[in-house]
């Protein structure tokens, strides 16, 4: 088993992000109605945004799809966009929320600003960007 499997498997089971909890219970009222998670991983900041009413477009190079789908109802599913793959290809569009948590470390300096820019580009007004340890208002 390769070590992100390891890693997919032994985190399936956690909770969403303490950053993303903090930002919905700082904000009783947020609607987030698009989010986009990069290196979603086992999907638990994915499904708990998808659970609160959001679109999400959750990306991975690899493919945890059906760890994502299998914690989803059906109507939740319709939700989900999963896209397996390196985020430099995916064409970006606007979201209210962007979730980064474990995921632009491993990103090579060429390509940083690239991906940067995408993120930057990619929040709506009064949106959020969450990274490791951080989030913030655009």
């Amino acid at each position: 088993m390769s070590l992100e499997k390891i890693y997919y498997k032994v985190t399936e089971g956690y909770a969403p992000n303490k950053m993303l909890l903090q930002l919905f219970k700082e904000n009783h009222s947020l609607n987030i109605s698009s989010a986009m998670d990069i290196g979603c991983g086992a999907g638990r900041d994915t499904c708990f945004l998808i659970k609160r009413g959001a679109k999400v477009v959750a990306i991975d190079k690899e493919n945890t799809k059906e760890i994502i789908i299998n914690k989803l109802s059906e109507d939740e599913l319709g939700r989900l966009e999963f896209v397996q793959g390196d985020i430099l290809n995916y064409n970006f569009k606007k979201y209210d929320l962007i979730n980064a948590m474990n995921s632009l470390s491993f990103i090579s300096k060429e390509d940083f600003n690239k991906v940067w820019e995408k993120i930057t580009n990619s929040i709506n007004k009064e949106g959020y960007f969450i990274r490791k340890l951080f989030w913030q208002r655009r």
